[in-house]
C-alpha cells in the first residue's frame, strides 16, 4: 500500500491523470452484468463468488520467484478478481479479510492457493478463489457470480436471472464474446486518453486501485496470523 501512496502523490504532484490497468471493466460482459446490477433488477447483492485460478497451468520466469513478484498468484491474477467484485459492488473499502494462502501445487516460493473472505462497508461479503496449477476451476479469470435479493446473475459464461411477471426469466447478452477479449485493452486505453483530454477521472484511479492491494495485503496478513484483519 505505500507503493501505491507514493505514486498517487507523484502523480497528483504532477498534475497527471493515473490510471490502473484492470482490464475486466472493460469487457461488454462484464459491462452487461453491471447495468443489471445498476438497474436494481437483482436487488441487493448479498454475496459474490469470484476466481482467478490458472488451471493446470502457471506463469514462468519471475512471476514464480517471491524476489521479484512480491506475491503469488493471488497478487498477479487474483486481485483482478477482487477488482471485478467491487466494481459490480460499486467500488466499496473492504472492512474485514480472512484468509488461507499457500503454496500446495509447485516447487516455488509463491503462493498458488488462495481463498479470501472480504466483508464490505456495504455489507456485501465476496470470496474469492485464486490459483494456478489447480486441477479444476469453477470459473475462468474474472468469473463472478453476484447473489441478490431479487435474482442471481454469473459472467462467464454470462447470464442474469430475475422474476419478471410472477416468474423467473434468464436473459444473456445479445452476443457472447470471447473470455480473452483483445478490444477490451484497447478500450482501457482509448478510456485513459479520453480522461486526459476532456480532463475526466480514470473508471480506475489510483485510490480505487489501492483498495484491491489493502485487500490483498490483508489477505497475506489473515493467513500468516491465522485471524481475521479489521480494516474499519
Amino acid at each position: 500500500v505505500q507503493g501505491c501512496v507514493e505514486i498517487i502523490s507523484a502523480a497528483r504532484d504532477s498534475n497527471v491523470k493515473l490510471q490502473v490497468a484492470h482490464m475486466w471493466r472493460f469487457h461488454p460482459e462484464i459491462k452487461f452484468i453491471k447495468q443489471a446490477v445498476d438497474s436494481g433488477k437483482l436487488g441487493k447483492i448479498v454475496k459474490t463468488k469470484g476466481y482467478a485460478v490458472y488451471i493446470r497451468s502457471a506463469p514462468s520466469g519471475w512471476f514464480l520467484q517471491k524476489k521479484y513478484a512480491v506475491g503469488g498468484a493471488l497478487l498477479s491474477v487474483g486481485i483482478h478478481a477482487i477488482d471485478t467484485a467491487r466494481y459490480f459492488l460499486n467500488d466499496p473499502a473492504a472492512r474485514s479479510v480472512y484468509a488461507k494462502v499457500d503454496t500446495v501445487y509447485g516447487d516455488y516460493d509463491i503462493d498458488d492457493f488462495a481463498v479470501v473472505v472480504v466483508e464490505f462497508s456495504n455489507g456485501t461479503v465476496s470470496i474469492i478463489e485464486s490459483g494456478q496449477n489447480h486441477p479444476y476451476a469453477d470459473g475462468p479469470e474474472a468469473c463472478t457470480q453476484l447473489f441478490g435479493t431479487k435474482g442471481y446473475a454469473r459472467v462467464f459464461p454470462s447470464e442474469v436471472q430475475y422474476k419478471i411477471g410472477g416468474r423467473w426469466g434468464c436473459f444473456k447478452p445479445d452476443r457472447q464474446e470471447p473470455h480473452i477479449y483483445p478490444k477490451m485493452f484497447q478500450d482501457e486505453v482509448d478510456h485513459f486518453v479520453d480522461c486526459i483530454l476532456h480532463d475526466k477521472e480514470p473508471v480506475v484511479d489510483g485510490e480505487t486501485a489501492m483498495e484491491n492491494v489493502r485487500i490483498v495485503e490483508a489477505a497475506y496478513r489473515s493467513s500468516r496470523e491465522g485471524k481475521l484483519i479489521k480494516l474499519g
